[in-house]
């Protein structure tokens, strides 16, 4: 399946916060103070944490495709990989020869290092990753805007922080020497200087140019209803759920009947789209392999919550079930 643009939020963790799979699911992009790709891709030290199976993977991929392909040096590498083989053998031949380029250069580069979790699991370390990746780009590295994926659970905090900032520091400005004034220099110009660098990126997101070049760590913030939806119709899951809905014995043709009288029809489809959605999701993402196993049989939670309300409307008609009951049920041992 192609990619689907979903227009995903970050929300930015302190230095001493740490990340919670909770995050972004209470405040909004205002109150949260949430960044989109735009922000993340005019800095340039960037950790970024999600959840299992939340697409930050295909996130990085298409963040590199789209800068490749307006002519923007961008590469994707896996952080298992860099460990082994090295930045250049780890790239294809296209880019292989795209980061030569670049090396031999002056433009900036973006780099997106996908995932620290994965390398783990396949005993692969992330401090030899790094350092053979500095190693590799050398001075380019005051070129280079890197981005490092990892899960969630497996952050280390401070001890991560301090492995990706030993290796790729923030980047400084050159000090540059003043430019002389010329003998005809008139102050009156000094105002018209002041609004272009006003109009600067930097300047206009109320960020300075010193916080954008230090290590900023993100959480990607979950999916939210109206992503899922987005998700479901540029996947025709509508389809599919219409025809789940009316497929007997189904799960969902369970899920659609319990939900109709609360939210009526269109609602409960809607529902119904967006459990398969996240099924999708999972099949996709995470290689999980769904069973279908018919409608689900209600909890005991479920079924005391339709007691009593069944009781109650009895009582409404003047019946008293609950003498009738206790006179039926044995006393308990």
């Amino acid at each position: 399946m192609d990619f689907i643009n979903l227009d995903r939020y970050f929300v930015p963790l302190a230095k001493d916060q740490e990340p919670s799979l909770d995050t972004g699911r209470i405040w909004g992009p205002r109150i949260g103070g949430w960044l989109g790709w735009d922000d993340l891709r005019r800095r340039r030290r960037v950790i970024l944490l999600a959840e299992a199976a939340s697409g930050k993977t295909e996130e990085f991929r298409h963040q590199c495709d789209a800068l490749k392909s307006i002519g923007i040096p961008a590469f994707f590498l896996r952080i298992e990989e860099l460990a082994e083989q090295g930045t250049e053998t780890a790239l294809d031949a296209e880019s292989a020869q795209l980061f030569e380029a670049w090396l031999a250069g002056s433009s900036e580069g973006w780099f997106f290092l996908d995932s620290v979790d994965e390398a783990r699991l396949n005993r692969k370390s992330f401090d030899t990753s790094l350092k053979r990746f500095a190693r590799d780009i050398g001075d380019g590295r005051e070129r280079a805007h890197v981005y490092v994926s990892c899960r969630v659970t497996d952050w280390k905090g401070a001890e991560d922080r301090a492995t990706y900032s030993r290796y790729l520091p923030a980047w400084k400005k050159p000090i540059v020497a003043p430019i002389a004034k010329p003998d005809d220099y008139s102050a009156l110009l000094d105002p018209i200087f002041e609004k272009k660098r006003d109009a600067s990126p930097a300047a206009t997101s109320g960020e300075n140019e010193e916080s954008l070049n230090q290590l900023l760590v993100v959480q990607l913030i979950p999916l939210k209803a109206d992503q899922y939806r987005t998700l479901a119709t540029a996947a025709g899951v509508t389809d599919v759920a219409w025809a789940a809905i009316h497929t007997k014995e189904t799960f969902f043709a369970g899920l659609f009947a319990r939900l109709t009288p609360r939210v009526e029809g269109k609602g409960a489809a809607w529902a119904v789209a967006h459990r398969i959605t996240k099924i999708v999701w999972l099949v996709l993402h995470q290689e999980v392999e769904y069973q279908e196993k018919g409608s689900a049989p209600p909890n005991e939670r479920t079924l005391v919550r339709k007691f009593k309300r069944l009781l109650k409307e009895f009582g409404s008609v003047g019946l008293d079930v609950r003498a009738l009951l206790d006179q039926q049920l044995p006393a308990p041992a």
